[in-house]
């Protein structure tokens, strides 16, 4: 027997036989079949046969055939095994149940059960596969009955799908960090649509910032939420960023200041950040904001403002000397250029010389010892104290000011090391000024004490006695002690009347109402003698005034008529 193909492809089977017939011997009979549809269905099964092969073991999915009755594992590609961490060889003729891919028979049953009940003969489930190495992989299953091999199988199609449930996993943490955050932040975060500016979506925390409710805000009109300036600025500043954004100048977020309007009507200013988020072809479908509070940080700012607006003003206007010198060596390394005019040198004819070049000589001991002295303390206690001394500074032309000099003892944080910051002050005149007032108030007490009638002066700001002539205890048999040095409240209301104090009282109570003429009164009043007689007494009492009408003291003058 043969198998032909003619010139037309038509498939043929030739059978010869050899026979004898009427006695005749050495005779064939030859009998021709066309098969050419049996060679293409044959053709047609071993180029499926193929596929199917291919397709089993180089799928890259696992795939496991088993029988459908017993379980035994008939057949597996080798994803499958690259899965599970299995040979072939270690499965073949074993069941799952005995491998431990499915927990028992009872559930490899349910399985077969849902495949017939599911009316398309299929069946999706999902698995965790503890392999060998003890790694716990999740896996899609895709289950299927077939008739192979004259028995009915189960073909399993095994995907893992471990990465993807992690990520799932992955998201659903952050998805539940995301609300935490969102719920409990005090920021207000919020998407809005970039079209018609309506908000879809607003965090708790809009509760704490404005005292409305997240359901609130989202039934209102953003008009009414925020103020209308803000609102005509971020619609500018939204479509503008939008657009440059689309053409490549600008990131997917920028920076705007909105002032919301809290449920008391309130203005509420926040810093907020505005991102794009965008769909998967590109488009900006929301607008992403994150507002925080800056009301305190506004006030810090408009602080600083104000303190750096007082700083330049000292800084330019000041004549006081600023310098800083290390107390190890007493040399001075900086010195402000205030120096020029109170003593004629440069700042940097200061530097890197010790202080002491530049007091007089016969305070230059007292100034070494302090500074030695002082330094140890730093160095004992490690505590900043505060110095005040005078000095005899010598200018650069030869000439002796005296300065008062307050300095601090401070290690400075960027190099470690321990330094003093001083300031220096002018104090020449205050020195001339003192030995006036001594001279004065030796020449004013000497006049006061003399007199036949009773003085006392009295400082305005803090309403004390500061003088009371030595008369008064022959007057009204107080001593002047019992009266310098307390303030009206402090004396008792006798004695106030006596002396005439209550109508001094009365003076500054009517001249801080504004009446101009309480600048000076003379008055008379009688007051009950211990003897039994009603005496007289005239009192002259007068504010002394300085620049701008503010009162400095109160002098008064009380006689006998």
């Amino acid at each position: 027997m043969v198998v032909v193909q003619d010139s037309n492809n038509f498939w043929f089977e030739i059978t010869i036989l050899r026979f004898s017939l009427l006695h005749a011997s050495n005779q064939i009979a030859i009998i021709c079949k066309n098969i050419t549809e049996k060679r293409i269905s044959e053709e047609e099964l071993r180029i499926t046969q193929e596929k199917y092969v291919h397709a089993f073991h180089e799928s890259p999915n696992g795939i496991i055939m088993s029988d459908l009755e017993t379980g035994e594992i008939l057949e597996v590609n080798m994803s499958y095994c690259n899965l599970i961490g299995y040979s072939s060889t270690d499965l073949i003729r074993k069941t799952t149940v005995e491998l431990g891919l499915l927990q028992s028979h009872t559930f490899r049953k349910s399985i077969i059960r849902n495949i017939i009940e599911s009316g398309l003969n299929r069946y999706n489930y999902e698995l965790k596969i503890d392999n060998p190495t003890g790694r716990i992989i999740d896996v899609s299953c895709f289950s299927s009955i077939i008739h192979m091999q004259k028995r009915n199988c189960m073909l399993t199609v095994i995907r893992d799908i471990t990465e993807q449930k992690q990520a799932a996993e992955r998201i659903r943490k952050t998805d539940e960090l995301y609300h935490l955050v969102a719920d409990n932040t005090m920021d207000i975060i919020w998407l809005m649509n970039p079209i018609s500016f309506s908000l879809s979506f607003i965090s708790p925390s809009v509760n704490r910032l404005l005292g409305w409710t997240s359901e609130q805000v989202l039934q209102m009109n953003i008009r009414d939420l925020i103020t209308q300036s803000t609102y005509m600025r971020m619609i500018v500043k939204v479509r503008r960023y939008i657009k440059g954004h689309n053409e490549g100048k600008f990131p997917d977020f920028f920076r705007v200041r909105i002032y919301f309007k809290n449920s008391d009507g309130l203005i509420v200013p926040t810093e907020t950040l505005i991102s794009f988020i965008k769909d998967k072809a590109g488009e900006i479908t929301q607008l992403l904001g994150e507002s925080r509070d800056i009301s305190y940080r506004l006030k810090i700012e408009e602080q600083l403002r104000r303190y750096k607006r007082y700083y330049h003003l000292f800084a330019d206007s000041t004549s006081d000397l600023v310098w800083v010198m290390d107390p190890s060596t007493r040399l001075l390394k900086y010195m402000s250029p205030s120096s020029i005019s109170m003593l004629g040198w440069e700042p940097s004819e200061f530097c890197e010389k010790p202080i002491e070049e530049f007091v007089s000589h016969e305070m230059r001991e007292v100034l070494i010892s302090s500074c030695q002295k002082h330094y140890q303390e730093f160095l004992d206690t490690n505590t900043s104290r505060q110095y005040i001394c005078e000095l005899q500074v010598l200018s650069k032309s030869g000439n002796v000011v005296w300065n008062e000099i307050i300095s601090h003892y401070y290690r400075n944080e960027e190099t470690g090391a321990i330094e003093v910051i001083g300031t220096s002050r002018d104090i020449n005149e205050k020195k001339r000024l003192g030995i006036r007032i001594r001279d004065l108030e030796g020449n004013f007490r000497l006049i006061f004490d003399n007199l036949k009638h009773i003085i006392w002066t009295l400082d305005y700001q803090s309403r004390v006695i500061t003088y009371v002539s030595p008369l008064l205890s022959g007057f009204l048999g107080y001593q002047p002690d019992e009266i310098t040095g307390y303030s009206l409240s402090d004396i008792h209301p006798n004695i106030l009347e006596k002396i005439g104090l209550n109508i001094l009282i009365r003076q500054i109570t009517e001249y801080e109402l504004g009446d101009e003429t309480a600048k000076y009164r003379e008055t008379t009043f009688f007051y009950n003698h211990p003897d039994g007689s009603i005496m007289p007494r005239e009192i002259i009492t007068a504010l002394i005034l300085i620049s701008e009408q503010r009162p400095v003291q109160a002098v008064g003058i009380l006689k006998s008529v």
